[in-house]
């Protein structure tokens, strides 16, 4: 087992044990409901930027559990505890998660 796959089983059982459940909606309208860890006041810290930083809700996703791409579908709309937000802006971590910070409808 290489670590791209002990990653993604340590990503699993993250979202598994800290996750709730997320309603992720393509911008076609095919939805899904998955398992993620959202976050309210995620804090992005711009390391190009000394003293940078800003901060709001984000979730993390499994790319492989989502109805399309959110990197190809900035239409796609995310439903947590019956609040709609859109994808601000996508940061995939290269071993098919995905964190969305995010922006309420």
């Amino acid at each position: 087992m290489g670590f791209a796959d002990l990653i993604a089983v340590g990503d699993r059982v993250v979202r598994e044990l800290l996750g709730g459940s997320v309603i992720y909606r393509s911008g076609v309208g095919v939805e899904v409901t998955v398992k993620g860890v959202f976050d309210l006041v995620y804090v992005k810290v711009d390391a190009g930027q000394p003293g940078l930083s800003s901060s709001g809700p984000s979730v993390f996703l499994a790319l492989e559990d989502l109805s399309s791409s959110p990197m190809e579908d900035p239409a796609a709309t995310v439903t947590v505890d019956g609040v709609t937000y859109t994808a601000h802006e996508v940061m995939p971590d290269g071993l098919g998660g995905v964190r969305l910070l995010l922006h309420q409808v």
